[in-house]
């Protein structure tokens, strides 16, 4: 064996020996559960009181416990592989509760379950806290007679398996978001502003009326049919809204998340096109009924639960164990909330379709709050839907226990109650089919936003200092068991770490592009290796 491979190897294991015996040299009697919250001047003052084993549960902890040289694990220590794999198995399974048998037919309002509305939803909470959950068990298994100080976030969890412990204080110096900042451009004027400031509220309010009423058609052509385009950036559909007027065609673009145009070239697009706009303040409503009834509507179905409470305590259970206190406030309130967008919901969406005669509509999921109460309403007014293809998915179809293609399962990226699956080529087309998609429902279209790219009538401009393009992986996400773990995070960072480093070292300019879910903080990791990246 080679001398220095060798000498490597006896190096690597000294230092193992040293850290473990670190670790094993603190007071077991002790442990501390740390998080993002936590302050270190208390976790310094219990150090040099008890010398405790501290152990971190998120990156952000793991990372100031570092930088302060405090030696402590990661709550990542008490979990393997199978243990990951198994907990991502379980949140599906538990947010699927509305679903069962039991439970589905007591909590639908007009003919929509109430529980599908937010199951995505659920499942990005759900996710961490069953992580947390199993972790918390296999820890005080390991140290039963421990007397644990936790972070305020985990003690609901940790007092279904101990009565020892005492609790963090909060650390309530973390700043907080309440709005963002937003950007209205005219030519080469921006105007910068607060996106929950009441004036800018009004102003765009009232510059889509006036767009409305002067600007854009103001009735579709009968004659034509009638698509409904729900939540698309416009930029994003750029070419396919140039190319609308060639087509006898009414398109009414119904926006909730963004608007419609924000700036001259897309308030253009939009003109140009012919299209009709329509977001949640275009829509009449009668506001003064629904007002009245909604908190009757929200304390009956309150009720209906409060009746069914050992349902809840049963099927939210892990190892006989319920945990189903661990979470009731919080599903409680998730549940009145979706209650009540849904009966405001169903309200707009009824008046959209009582104001255009639909043929179809368009949208771009199955899993989010309003896309399923479309498609539900859609049944019910026998209207068409169809699903245009976000992404690349994964196509794994000899294990279909891989982890990844669960994901998309869950996510109904195939679509599951529309009528036409709309793929951007043939590779999906045989993938969809092959998920058990029937030829029937696969339409192929192409990609609206990525063919122009690849056109062969465009002339890229290519720059004589190459480009390194590094397109990651989503780090979304927290409804992933395996991406929200620490060490993945640690592994992401150094990844993103090592490739600014190599490309710097060969002159090389280095693209990043981030998903648009990423939690992660590429930027900030790149610029102490070369703010030019």
């Amino acid at each position: 064996m080679n001398r220095k491979i060798l000498l490597f190897i006896i190096i690597q294991e000294i230092f193992s020996i040293v850290l473990i015996t670190k670790i094993v040299d603190k007071n077991s009697d002790f442990v501390i559960f740390c998080d993002s919250t936590s302050r270190l001047e208390e976790i310094n003052q219990i150090i040099d009181k008890h010398n405790p084993i501290i152990i971190a549960f998120d990156y952000e902890s793991h990372s100031f416990l570092l930088e302060n040289n405090i030696v402590h694990e990661l709550s990542d220590d008490y979990l393997n592989n199978e243990d990951l794999d198994h907990i991502q198995d379980l949140s599906y399974k538990f947010s699927n509760w509305y679903s069962e048998s039991e439970i589905s037919n007591l909590i639908e309002y007009e003919g929509i379950n109430l529980g599908e509305l937010f199951y995505l939803e659920f499942n990005y909470y759900l996710s961490p806290i069953l992580k947390q959950l199993v972790e918390i068990q296999n820890i005080s298994k390991k140290f039963p007679n421990s007397f644990f100080i936790s972070s305020p976030n985990f003690v609901n969890i940790l007092k279904l398996f101990s009565s020892n412990f005492d609790i963090l204080t909060y650390n309530n110096t973390i700043p907080s978001i309440s709005s963002e900042d937003i950007s209205i451009k005219f030519g080469k004027y921006t105007f910068t502003t607060k996106s929950q400031n009441i004036l800018t509220k009004n102003l765009i309010k009232l510059f889509y009326s006036i767009s409305r009423n002067f600007f854009l058609p103001k009735k579709p052509n009968s004659k034509n049919p009638t698509i409904l385009l729900v939540n698309f950036t416009t930029l994003r559909l750029k070419n396919f809204f140039k190319e609308l007027p060639n087509h006898s065609l009414n398109l009414v673009k119904y926006d909730t998340t963004v608007p419609a145009f924000w700036n001259y070239s897309t308030f253009s697009l939009i003109k140009k096109s012919g299209c009709f706009i329509e977001n949640n303040d275009t829509i009449l409503k009668n506001q003064n009924s629904l007002i009245l009834d909604l908190d009757d509507l929200v304390s009956e179905k309150l009720q209906i639960l409060s009746k069914n409470e050992q349902f809840f305590n049963t099927f939210f259970s892990l190892n006989c164990l319920s945990f189903w206190n661990v979470i009731k406030n919080d599903f409680l309130q998730m549940f009145v909330h979706n209650y009540k967008d849904t009966i405001q919901n169903i309200s707009k969406i009824k008046s959209l379709f009582k104001k255009y005669s639909f043929s179809s509509v368009v949208l771009a999921s199955e899993c989010g709050h309003l896309d399923l109460i479309i498609i539900h309403l859609c049944k019910q007014f026998g209207i068409k839907t169809s699903i245009l293809q976000h992404a690349l998915y994964y196509d794994d179809i000899q294990n279909q226990n891989y982890y990844n293609f669960k994901s998309d399962q869950f996510q109904r990226v195939y679509t599951k109650y529309s009528d036409n699956f709309l793929v951007w080529g043939k590779l999906t087309q045989i993938d969809s089919e092959n998920h058990g998609l029937s030829k029937e429902k696969i339409v192929s279209i192409g990609c609206p936003f990525f063919d122009p790219l690849i056109d062969n009538s465009n002339t890229l401009q290519i720059p004589e200092k190459k480009y390194v393009l590094l397109a990651t992986t989503p780090k979304t996400l927290k409804n992933q068991t395996k991406e929200s773990s620490i060490k993945f995070q640690i592994e992401y960072n150094h990844m993103i770490k090592e490739i600014s480093k190599i490309t710097t070292k060969i002159n090389k300019n280095l693209l990043i592009k981030v998903h648009h879910g990423s939690i992660s903080h590429e930027k900030k990791i790149v610029d102490k290796i070369n703010s030019d990246i």
